[in-house]
Formats: C-alpha cells, structure tokens, sequence
C-alpha cells in the first residue's frame, strides 16, 4: 500500500477596507492597499505499509512535509510585533 498526498496554499490580500485603513493610520501605522499575496505554503504526505507473514505482521510508516514562507506584509510593517490596547465597556 503507498498513498501520497500533496498541497499548496497562498494567502491573498485584497487591502480595500477603508475602515480599517484608518484605524491603522489613527494608532501610527501605515495601513497596506492595493492587493498582496504572502506567506505560501506546501506539505507533501505519504503512508506506506505491507503485511507479511501470511498476514500475521504488519508494517507501516510516514513521511511528512510542511514549509510556510514568512509573510512579507507582517514582516515589512512590523505588525507582527506590535501591540493592541483593546477595551471593553463595563456594564453596570
């Protein structure tokens, strides 16, 4: 027996919410327009296994495969170490 599997991913940014550009530029940042893609990754998976001994014994084993790229979006805004003071109104 012998399966593989395999996959691939992208994040995609369409940078068109004015709201939040402006909650970005309001803290001192500088909000991101127009549309990106980041951060692509790929995995690779396979099983594969055997009986033996008349099918009294089995084998089996795995091999996997993972890779993200860092995103290019946090990394060049810093965003990704900035903090956010949020709040919440307390009722009475």
């Amino acid at each position: 027996m012998f399966r593989l599997t395999a996959s691939w991913g992208e994040n995609w940014h369409s940078n068109h919410d004015t709201y939040w550009q402006q909650q970005d530029i309001a803290f001192g940042g500088t909000p991101a327009t127009g549309t990106s893609k980041d951060a692509a990754n790929r995995s690779v998976d396979a099983i594969f296994g055997s009986n033996f001994a008349d099918g009294k014994g089995n084998v089996t084993g795995f091999f996997s495969y993972f890779h993200t790229d860092r995103s290019r979006v946090l990394t060049a805004t810093g965003a990704a170490a900035r903090r956010v003071r949020c709040s919440m109104p307390t009722a009475t």
